[in-house]
């Protein structure tokens, strides 16, 4: 009963230490075999010699029906959309887009049929891509790209005799694939061996058709991101920063983005500085900036429907950086400056408040005890707050002290998982081994020879008899001395 308490033990602490590591480890597992993955093309027929450009589909009693010869595929985006019918893949920071083919018959028997072969096409061009007469060989792989920026349909690689060198049901790669629109064809021609003559393997008669798989397809950035640089240190700047020296766009070879500048500068009108805008136009790459005055960039990208606004203040203007940083508007700013506000480098407005004096406090105060600092700043939605340098400081003690409590839990959560997988294997360990040490007891038990457990037995019998014998004689001893 023991024994099968012990292994009903065992198998409970099993099931646990597998089910812990199958929560561990289930998240690496499925994001390694997340990759995303688009299958491309479609097979059609063109005729023969007619420059792989008039499609139409395969009949029944075609030589190439209901058999594919490879597939495209796509993998490495992070979403697909499509546009017209045509597929458009989004790749953000990290991803790199490949185009991949792979080959799935026997080019010199395909759909297992020696009749039917990959033929060489000695004097071929494609009407669409390619309309240099060459040879293909067997099979012709061409790839055009329109280039992103300028929209030009750049020249068209040409990979000759592409087949042979393919392995069969392995995955080739064939470009990695930026920013731009792409077309792809692979045009081949099959022979169908239709009469022979036996036992010398001669063909006699063979007809030939012209097939291609053609896609087109456009791969674009899903970022939403511009990236402003200082022109005199190159430092990226973020959101809401100052810089003196003006700055540049990067745009990171996103040319789909739609970006929009927009310049707000001081402006002296009847009622003292205003703000005005001065322009709001789309921008460039590499465009430079480096007048005085405040910089909204707006980003949106038309495939993923997402905006970012950034905020630039170029210049050392005081009272602009404040209109930037805080929201308040330019008469506001200097109603406040007016009343005794202050400025800092950063933009904040910094106020002093006097202290109402205590009635019941003899001592003299000085003038710095008698004033309290309260900063105005803006959040990240532009909502203008006042908090005394105490509220500050408590501010920032207390999300400290949020960030290191979830720090420790996390720690925590690490520590006892670890904490659960050594109890189970030490757990393990030691019933397996307390098991084996039974077990070798058990099995000595029975290896006693039966002779000597005879002679044993013998010897307690006399044990037992010597002791009767002398209880007998002690007895007697007793009664003589009575006597």
């Amino acid at each position: 009963m023991n024994e099968k308490k012990r292994q009903i033990t065992i198998n409970i602490l099993s099931f646990i230490l597998v089910v812990t590591l199958v929560v561990i480890f289930l998240p690496f597992q499925a994001n390694a075999d997340g990759l995303n993955e688009y299958e491309l093309g479609e097979v059609v027929k063109t005729g023969k010699d007619k420059g792989f450009v008039k499609e139409k589909g395969i009949q029944k009693d075609d030589p190439h029906y209901n058999w594919q010869l490879g597939q495209f595929s796509l993998q490495g985006y992070t979403r697909v959309m499509t546009d017209r019918d045509k597929p458009i893949f989004l790749k953000t920071v990290g991803d790199t887009v490949v185009l991949n083919f792979k080959l799935e018959q026997n080019i010199d028997a395909l759909n297992g049929d020696k009749s039917l072969v990959i033929a060489v096409d000695e004097r071929a061009y494609d009407n669409k891509l390619y309309r240099d007469e060459t040879n293909f060989g067997r099979g012709a792989l061409i790839i055009r790209k329109t280039d992103a920026y300028t929209n030009k349909k750049g020249n068209a690689q040409l990979y000759t005799d592409y087949l042979p060198a393919l392995i069969t049901g392995a995955n080739t790669q064939v470009e990695v694939c930026e920013e731009g629109d792409y077309e792809v064809s692979l045009d081949y021609s099959i022979r169908n061996k239709k009469i022979n003559i036996p036992f010398i393997d001669k063909t006699v008669y063979s007809s030939y058709d012209d097939y291609k798989i053609y896609f087109a397809f456009s791969v674009r950035n899903g970022n939403c991101m511009v990236f402003p640089f200082d022109v005199i240190t190159g430092e990226e700047l973020t959101n809401q920063t100052n810089t003196e020296n003006g700055f540049y766009l990067d745009l990171a070879k996103s040319r789909y983005l739609e970006i929009n500048v927009k310049k707000e500068m001081l402006y002296k009108g009847a009622n003292g500085l205003v703000e005005d805008v001065r322009f709001n136009k789309p921008a460039s790459d590499g465009e430079k900036y480096t007048d005085e005055g405040i910089y909204t960039i707006k980003v949106s990208n038309p495939y993923t429907k997402e905006e970012t606004i950034k905020k630039i203040c170029v210049g050392s203007n005081s009272i602009l950086k404040a209109y930037m940083i805080t929201g308040y508007s330019i008469s506001e700013i200097r109603s406040l400056i007016q009343n005794g506000a202050t400025i800092d480098n950063d933009g904040n407005i910094i106020i002093p408040e006097q202290k109402t004096e205590k009635e019941d406090d003899d001592t003299s105060v000085s003038e710095e005890e008698e004033k309290e600092v309260v900063i105005i700043s803006t959040d990240i939605n532009n909502e203008v707050t006042k908090t005394t340098d105490n509220e500050a400081i408590k501010t920032h003690i207390e999300v400290n002290e949020k960030e290191n409590e979830n720090s420790d839990n996390h720690t925590m959560k690490i520590v006892l998982i670890m904490s659960l997988l050594i109890t189970v294997v030490l757990s393990l360990i030691y019933l397996i081994v307390k098991n084996k040490k039974k077990q070798k007891n058990i099995n000595k038990q029975i290896a006693i020879d039966p002779e000597e457990v005879h002679l044993n037995n013998e010897k307690s019998s006399l044990k037992e008899d010597g002791r009767v014998n002398d209880s007998k004689n002690q007895s007697a001893t007793k009664d003589n001395e009575i006597n």
